[in-house]
């Protein structure tokens, strides 16, 4: 496989990153301010919106860190640590400067791709919740992630309790 996983790659995390701003602005203000998960903080509904923002800004570095022969991700990392961090440092009440935001962050993602040669896409680095991994299963569990939480989000909100921590990306 060559162009194949590029283009396959190109079009999920357009695709993707299209309907997760469709979910987002689909939400009414009362469902942006639900809480969905017990663990952490609790993030509520706009502040997972702001996690697949920095998660998506974060990867930029840790694919062109892989990219130029870096390890990737420190060995030590701690993901929920970093997320939550992340979590406290962002604004997350503007939703629409937010999905600008997420809009900027996934064309850039996007250009990244475009940009990678086929051989890329094997090269392995650390991820922080994957372990040693290819770029390409990075970049799948990019559009991925933002799928699991979307699920996790509709979930509360028909059932009306928040839920445990996120689920394995790769269950």
């Amino acid at each position: 496989m060559t162009d194949t996983r590029r283009e396959t790659t190109l079009k999920r995390l357009a695709n993707e990153g299209l309907k997760t701003m469709n979910f987002f602005r689909s939400l009414p203000p009362e469902d942006l301010e639900r809480q969905i998960y017990t663990a952490g903080t609790g993030w509520r509904a706009n502040q997972i919106l702001c996690h697949l923002l920095s998660a998506e800004q974060a990867f930029h570095h840790l694919i062109s860190d892989i990219l130029l022969g870096g390890p990737g991700a420190p060995e030590d990392m701690d993901i929920d640590a970093f997320n939550e961090e992340n979590m406290r440092a962002m604004q997350c009440d503007d939703v629409e400067a937010v999905l600008k935001a997420f809009a900027q962050a996934r064309i850039t993602t996007i250009d990244i791709v475009r940009k990678m040669r086929p051989a890329d896409f094997d090269r392995q680095g650390r991820h922080p919740f994957l372990g040693i991994a290819s770029l390409e299963a990075m970049l799948k569990l990019i559009y991925r992630h933002a799928m699991i939480h979307q699920r996790d989000i509709r979930r509360v909100l028909e059932q009306g309790a928040p839920i445990g921590p996120p689920p394995d990306p790769q269950a």
